[in-house]
């Protein structure tokens, strides 16, 4: 998938109330745990199948909050830290090892396990 125009992610996301929005956001989230763990990097468990669409749409969705309104279970720093593991994990794959084996994202799906 392509990165959404401004009127493709109104019509997909912003169109629905915040609860929706919410659940999309932790999906999303969930899906970029389980591309860096059970995943093993693999694109089509995504909900876009792209690693920088799937971001993308988390930062729109992250953003469409009011600032008193933004989720406490993820930051914009996280969803960058995601953006930068999934990125690496890709490119470990292509080059044919995985560096993240021993960084368990599988031992929590719901967040980036903290170290």
């Amino acid at each position: 998938m392509q990165k959404m125009t401004k009127k493709e992610f109104k019509e997909e996301f912003l169109r629905h109330d915040e609860s929706f929005r919410y659940s999309m956001l932790g999906r999303f989230k969930r899906d970029c745990n389980y591309f860096l763990g059970n995943g093993d990097g693999y694109k089509k468990v995504l909900w876009t199948g792209e690693i920088e669409s799937h971001i993308d749409i988390m930062i729109r969705l992250w953003r469409s909050f009011k600032r008193n309104a933004k989720p406490q279970w993820l930051t914009m720093k996280e969803i960058k830290k995601y953006h930068k593991d999934m990125k690496l994990m890709k490119n470990s794959n292509e080059c044919g090892f995985n560096i993240f084996k021993s960084y368990d994202y599988r031992r929590n799906i719901n967040g980036i396990t903290k170290a």
